[in-house]
Parts: C-alpha cells; structure tokens; sequence
C-alpha cells in the first residue's frame, strides 16, 4: 500500500496517496508497534507527501512523530 502511495503521489493523486498511506500506517503499527522503521518510514512519507501538497502545518506533525 505505501508503494502505490508513492505512485500515486507521483502521478498527482494526492487524496488516494494519502488515503493508502494512512491504511499501511494503521496496517504497520498494528503488526510492528510505533517503534518500527517501517513505521517511521510511513510516517515520513505521509510528512513530505502533506509538504508536497503545501499543507505544511499539517505536515509537522507525521514529520515530528517520526
């Protein structure tokens, strides 16, 4: 689910990037706990995905948590 965000981002999809990150973020931390990389990394993506888009408060937030 996070590399079809990132294709999705790519292709200027925002809204499903963002929906299909949020669902492997969830996915994540119930199999890895918060303290996975895959987690960090998910949230990260999520971070730069929401500065992409110019939402950069919004964006501190996944940014800061990672």
């Amino acid at each position: 689910m996070s590399n079809l965000g990132v294709v999705r981002a790519e292709q200027g999809r925002f809204q499903e990037a963002e929906e299909l990150y949020q669902r492997a973020l969830q996915i994540r931390r119930e199999a890895l706990g918060d303290e996975h990389p895959d987690v960090q990394q998910t949230l990260r993506n999520i971070g730069r995905l929401q500065e992409r888009v110019a939402q950069y408060q919004d964006a501190e937030t996944p940014s800061e948590e990672a």
